[in-house]
């Protein structure tokens, strides 16, 4: 039998590339590569790295769509951080962007915010989200 090679898709090799960096490399061009390097790291648990990661993805497109998905995976970041108020300001930030009637993130950013408002006791800040 000849060598085995194993499949990996581009955001695996991302995810893996930043368990030693830390940081997305700069071959990470694009902002779906950076979502894509984030869920990973958002979903192992790496919220540090998440953290970053969300920071680059917004610092690196002026694509309105990308940029709320960036705002939105930074508030969900901080979120989990415990950093109630920096996720408020974020997702309040993508919320003030221009987006399609059929973007996902006109429902994702308002509902994101108001499960920070709950998590706070703030019903009245959460009611009208």
């Amino acid at each position: 039998a000849g060598p085995r090679f194993l499949a990996w898709s581009a955001s695996s090799l991302l995810a893996a590339a930043m368990l030693v960096g830390g940081a997305a490399p700069a071959s990470a061009q694009t902002a779906e590569d950076l979502y894509n390097a984030w869920a990973d790291q958002f979903d192992a648990g790496n919220f540090q790295r998440a953290l970053r990661i969300a920071r680059q993805m917004l610092s690196r497109t002026n694509d309105d769509a990308w940029r709320a998905e960036a705002y939105n995976a930074l508030g969900r970041t901080l979120w989990t951080l415990g950093e109630h108020e920096q996720a408020i300001a974020e997702l309040r930030r993508g919320m003030t962007i221009p987006l399609a009637a059929d973007d996902g993130n006109r429902v994702w950013l308002p509902f994101n915010l108001a499960e920070v408002y709950l998590e706070l006791g703030e019903w009245k800040a959460a009611d009208p989200l």
